[in-house]
C-alpha cells in the first residue's frame, strides 16, 4: 500500500496519475471506438466524424437510456429516463437511439461552433500492442476459407489455433 501512495504521488507531481498500463488503456479506448464506427452508437456517424469513443446503456425495463462518450480532450454523458420507475421510454428503447445521436450532435456544435477547431486523434498504439488479423466468425487466426479482419491485442495474449473455415 505504501509503496502504491508513493507511486501514486510520484505520478501527481508529473500531473498525470497512471492507474492502469498504456497499452491497456489505449485498447479499452480502441474497444469503445467500435461502439461509435460499428456499433451501438454508429448512429453518431451521421453527426460527428472526429475521434470518439463511447458505451451505450439501457435499464431492462426501458426506464432509462444513456450513452457515455468521449474524445481526446472531452467527456460528457447524456443521460434520458425517469427517476421514478413508474414509466419507461418505451420498450426497445436504447441509449443508441435516444442518447447518441444527441451526443453526436452536440459533439459536432461544440468542435464546430464554440471550440472552432478539429477534434484532436486519438493517439496511435502504443508500445504492448499489436494488431494481427483474426477470422470474425470465430476469433482464430483466419484459415484459408475465413474472412479476415483487423484486431489489436496485447503482447502475449491474441489468437489461439487456426480456425477451421466452418461458418454456421
Amino acid at each position: 500500500e505504501d509503496e502504491i501512495k508513493r507511486k501514486l504521488v510520484k505520478e501527481e507531481i508529473k500531473n498525470t496519475i497512471y492507474v492502469i498500463p498504456k497499452p491497456t488503456a489505449w485498447l479499452i479506448t480502441n474497444l469503445m471506438e467500435d461502439v461509435v464506427n460499428r456499433g451501438t452508437a454508429k448512429v453518431i456517424r451521421d453527426f460527428f466524424i472526429g475521434d470518439a469513443a463511447g458505451k451505450t446503456g439501457t435499464s431492462s425495463d426501458w426506464n432509462d437510456a444513456w450513452f457515455c462518450g468521449f474524445t481526446k480532450d472531452l467527456v460528457t454523458v447524456i443521460w434520458m429516463g425517469y427517476d421514478r420507475h413508474l414509466l419507461t421510454l418505451g420498450e426497445g428503447s436504447t441509449g443508441g437511439e435516444l442518447c447518441a445521436p444527441v451526443w453526436g450532435r452536440i459533439y459536432k456544435r461544440v468542435y464546430t461552433d464554440v471550440l472552432k477547431k478539429p477534434p484532436p486523434h486519438f493517439p496511435p498504439p502504443p508500445n504492448g500492442v499489436y494488431e494481427t488479423a483474426i477470422c470474425p466468425y470465430s476469433g482464430k487466426i483466419p484459415g484459408p476459407n475465413c474472412p479476415k479482419i483487423g484486431e489489436y491485442f496485447l503482447e502475449g495474449t491474441g489468437p489461439d489455433g487456426v480456425c477451421d473455415g466452418v461458418h454456421i
